[in-house]
């Protein structure tokens, strides 16, 4: 009855299921372009974004994440509403101390259910990777669209759990209880069974790496269309290639303090997975291979450590990783930058010779493009997105470097350093030609190319 009357009283809308529309990740910076692609296609359709944000207006939101992402206004921003979600808590890994894949999946499910109560909605596009909502919106009559950024399960996370590995989702308790290993990888294997029904209820499947895709197409067994995600490439290739310490101190002086001398920088949110720690132990290693002394020396390369903190956790996150650095001797040499803005960070790279990424099976790595972008070199974890889409060569010319432990990771910092003018000049400009290709303008043809038939049903 209530789905009958809903869909009678209903006009054409496209609705977004983005909960965390008010953060500054890479998936809201695709949830915007996604909105501008479709007002350049028809600037008449209604836009709905399911949001449990509640401490910001539509417009706030929206001007926020035009200026974080350096993005022009839209077109038609009186054609998107907002409608905010009560239980946005039931998403959140907190509130599930165990089974937390089931937890939040159902929750999602309780979610989506407000949504289509309040607002129901002709397409259905989920850009937040909650897979178990897509029954509840097909049954509510929407068409089904997904971006995914990162399966929800994978079977290299199966693998990891029946390999005993401890990790930031594998507590040490499981990893050497063999009983407790075995009842995991038997919850993991009966939860991709179910991610896999519902991820066919999706009438397009968009990916956002060939490592993304490679997972959703086993487990979903659909056919998956890979669109890289947007990167603000556009402002970064304004950076000279050449002379690029210079102009960053030129531009510095009005815009931000940065330290002298060769710098390393990172680049991420302050989060377990992005492995941190991992970084400040390498560059350690490379410090200590400068000499005995060379931790009191002043002209060792600085570390800089920029990223997001998204709540209390990602803060304390921060000061465990100082404490590591000051434990490690070389807390004289890294610095911590949260929550930069755009207009800054951009100098920062501008100073930079080399990048860090050490997320092992990134699905992408936005980070490491605006490295190459920017003209950093990279030394990315040879996995995932970055081995497989991103620090491949151009035109037969490495463009970075990859790495997976400590050691190989300071040999990297090394031998990078050590390259000559004219080979770090050419890897630059190699990584920057590669950067192209993950353009905010790519991203919007071809989700245009994607969306288009729907729009004309």
């Amino acid at each position: 009855g209530i789905v009958v009357v809903v869909r009678m009283r209903r006009k054409k809308k496209i609705a977004f299921f983005h909960p965390y529309a008010e953060g500054g990740g890479g998936g809201e910076r695709v949830l915007y372009l996604c909105l501008e692609a479709i007002q350049r296609l028809d600037p008449s359709i209604e836009i709905i974004i399911y949001t449990g944000c509640w401490n910001m207006t539509g417009p706030e939101i929206m001007s926020a994440a035009a200026r974080r992402f350096n993005l022009t206004p839209l077109p038609k921003p009186e054609k998107i509403t907002f409608v905010k979600l009560r239980f946005r808590k039931l998403l959140e890994p907190e509130t599930y101390p165990r089974l937390t894949l089931i937890g939040q999946s159902l929750g999602s499910m309780i979610l989506v259910l407000e949504a289509m109560l309040y607002a129901p909605t002709d397409i259905f596009i989920d850009t937040m990777g909650c897979a178990f909502t897509y029954p509840v919106a097909w049954i509510f009559g929407s068409t089904i669209i997904c971006y995914t950024h990162y399966p929800t399960i994978s079977t290299d996370m199966i693998s990891l759990v029946s390999s005993g590995i401890e990790s930031y989702n594998n507590s040490s308790a499981v990893a050497r209880n063999p009983l407790l290993r075995k009842l995991k990888v038997i919850y993991y294997k009966m939860f991709a069974l179910a991610y896999g029904f519902v991820g066919r209820f999706s009438s397009l499947v968009l990916v956002n790496s060939s490592w993304t895709r490679d997972h959703i197409r086993e487990i979903w067994r659909v056919k998956c269309h890979t669109i890289f995600p947007p990167c603000d490439t556009k402002q970064l290739h304004k950076i000279p290639l050449e002379s690029r310490r210079e102009y960053a101190l030129k531009e510095a002086k009005r815009k931000s303090k940065m330290p002298k001398g060769e710098m390393l920088i990172s680049l991420g949110q302050f989060r377990p997975e992005k492995d941190h720690a991992k970084q400040l132990r390498a560059f350690s290693l490379y410090v200590d291979s400068l000499g005995k002394d060379s931790k009191g020396l002043t002209d060792v390369p600085k570390l800089v450590m920029i990223g997001g903190c998204r709540n209390h956790k990602d803060f304390l996150r921060v000061e465990d990783l100082k404490t590591l650095a000051k434990t490690l001797r070389i807390a004289d040499h890294v610095q911590f930058l949260v929550n930069l803005p755009f207009e800054d960070l951009q100098f920062y790279l501008a100073a930079a010779s080399l990048g860090l990424h050490t997320m092992r099976n990134e699905h992408f790595g936005i980070c490491v493009v605006e490295f190459m972008a920017a003209g950093v070199i990279p030394i990315a974890h040879s996995s995932g997105g970055p081995k497989m889409d991103i620090v491949v060569p151009r035109d037969s010319k490495p463009t970075g470097f990859l790495a997976t432990t400590p050691q190989e990771y300071s040999s990297c910092i090394k031998k990078a350093l050590s390259l000559s003018s004219s080979k770090a000049l050419e890897m630059r400009h190699y990584a920057r030609e590669r950067s192209k290709e993950f353009s905010n303008e790519n991203f919007i043809n071809q989700f245009q190319l994607k969306l288009g038939p729907f729009l004309k049903r």
